[in-house]
């Protein structure tokens, strides 16, 4: 699930994705324990996004540099940690608990997502502006044609990565899907003949 919410994040506006540059991916972060003094722990959120300071800001929509330092008053970074059927224990949520305030102690901000929100478009589209205003890149207002068009590519992209199951990518249903899911980008003017998900993002 992390590697299709990766792909959601990351591509490009025209294939369905978010356009966020990931910053590090399970990148071990030195923060202190919480209730035992002097004592440090290594923690690995799924995804890293760096502040952006002001003149990279003013110099890039996105911004792939950037570091774990803030000089405006924000975040050190922000966080973002996928959290799978495996969290559901009580010592998992617990340890999930722990996490998180050991990574806002530290100065960052981490976000968490589940299947049934990662399910649900709107709140995806806000969590990503979220993440683009705490971590100082720019946001733009869009119209609503644009918007929309936007939503259907990338309810599109979603749906394509839900029936890629890692084994098969193919069959009856996928060519269904695609046929239903094209058609509809092209009522809104979205011309699409190409893969929704472009072959070059599996490092094929």
């Amino acid at each position: 699930m992390e590697t299709r919410l990766y792909l959601r994040l990351t591509l490009p506006l025209r294939c369905g994705g978010f356009g966020l540059t990931v910053d590090a991916v399970n990148q071990p972060i030195d923060v202190a324990i919480l209730g035992k003094k002097g004592s440090r722990k290594s923690r690995r959120p799924d995804f890293i996004f760096k502040r952006c300071d002001d003149a990279e800001n003013k110099a890039s929509a996105i911004c792939s540099g950037g570091s774990f330092s803030s000089n405006s008053g924000g975040p050190r970074f922000v966080a973002l940690e996928y959290n799978g059927g495996g969290h559901l224990t009580r010592d998992r949520q617990a340890e999930d608990e722990r996490r998180t305030n050991e990574i806002l102690a530290y100065g960052g901000i981490e976000y968490q997502l589940n299947k049934d929100l990662y399910d649900d478009l709107p709140y995806m589209e806000d969590l990503v502006e979220a993440i683009s205003k705490d971590t100082g890149r720019r946001t733009y207002r869009t119209s609503a044609k644009r918007k929309e068009k936007h939503r259907a590519l990338r309810l599109a992209l979603k749906e394509e990565l839900d029936r890629i199951d890692g084994i098969e990518w193919g069959g009856r249903g996928r060519a269904d899907y695609r046929k239903a899911a094209l058609s509809k980008l092209a009522e809104l003017g979205v011309a699409r003949d190409d893969d929704l998900v472009p072959v070059d993002a599996y490092g094929v």
